[in-house]
């Protein structure tokens, strides 16, 4: 590819008939050709440097068909967009909505689950009890975390028992991973 001209495979089908053609064109225009094969009106290919976008001719005349999607906004605080501060994490007055606290009591989870994981298969335990012992350790701190620390009002994020599953097993999946590999690791 000198010179900024490239060569570029064109693949055309007919969205009507379902058939297809493949076409090698020399791109000598700075790479870029509009190949459109008789035929086959219902698609064309723009080929550049080898790579082809597939666009119907009813999106050609406009400039866009498919409107972008625009990031989550973040809540307005004093008329200034205000990013997700690590103070609000253990501030009893912060302003949480369902998805936050479930997103902050997930990964919380995680961390634990990891850890605890981590802890046990180096100390080598095995047994039904430490099964026993995580899910209580890990709930008492996700109750104590939203409840003591937070203060919310469990009933209007679902109840106890919505605020206390939250990430439950994702969490005893990543336990059981990390405390069977650590333990498998050291202990054999």
């Amino acid at each position: 590819m000198s010179g900024g001209a490239g060569l570029g495979w064109a693949v055309l089908f007919d969205l009507g008939t379902g058939v297809g053609a493949r076409a090698f064109s020399p791109v000598g225009d700075g790479g870029r050709s509009d190949a459109v094969a008789s035929g086959f009106g219902a698609l064309s290919v723009l080929a550049h440097a080898g790579q082809g976008t597939v666009k119907p001719e009813s999106m050609r005349e406009r400039p866009s068909a498919v409107k972008p999607v625009k990031p989550p906004q973040l809540k307005e605080h004093d008329g200034e967009v205000s990013p997700f501060l690590v103070s609000k994490l253990l501030s009893p007055d912060a302003d949480w909505d369902r998805e936050q606290l479930g997103d902050v009591l997930h990964w919380i989870r995680q961390a634990l689950g990891l850890f605890l994981g981590v802890i046990w298969g180096a100390v080598p335990v095995t047994g039904a009890l430490w099964l026993i012992l995580f899910f209580a350790v890990t709930s008492g701190v996700i109750y104590g975390y939203y409840h003591l620390i937070l203060k919310v009002d469990e009933e209007e994020f679902g109840g106890h028992g919505s605020l206390l599953q939250e990430g439950l097993f994702a969490s005893f999946t990543l336990f059981l991973l990390a405390w069977i590999l650590v333990y498998s690791l050291f202990h054999f």
